[in-house]
């Protein structure tokens, strides 16, 4: 988000904040989920034990519709990290802070891989 603010504007960046969680919305709709705004530009999806959930098809599913509503076409490189979640094992704070560490480390990956945001 950095490099497309910073090509962008703030306007633009918010443009694509929202079209990704249309993205995250339109790709669960079929699931028992709630979706988060973790931070700036991070977003945390619970979904319910979904039998059958199947995360790499929902990513592709995601990227799908973000291409849909991205107002910046050329850039659709984001991070996804999952951690499937047991109730009680290590609680949710750890879990949260190990999904936290495999986002920054599929971040600087992805960085690699993706260039700047273009239109």
């Amino acid at each position: 988000m950095k490099e497309c603010n910073d090509t962008f504007g703030h306007i633009i960046g918010d443009k694509v904040l929202i079209a990704f969680a249309k993205s995250l919305k339109a790709a669960s709709k079929e699931l028992n989920r709630y979706i988060f705004r973790y931070g700036g530009d991070e977003f945390l999806i619970k979904i319910q034990q979904e039998e059958g959930f199947r995360p790499k098809k929902f990513i592709t599913a995601v990227r799908k519709h973000f291409t849909e509503y991205h107002p910046a076409r050329k850039y659709d490189g984001f991070s996804v990290v999952w951690e499937l979640c047991s109730s009680g094992k290590t609680g949710i704070l750890a879990e949260l802070r190990e999904a936290d560490s495999r986002m920054y480390y599929e971040k600087i990956q992805n960085r690699r891989i993706h260039p700047p945001c273009e239109t």
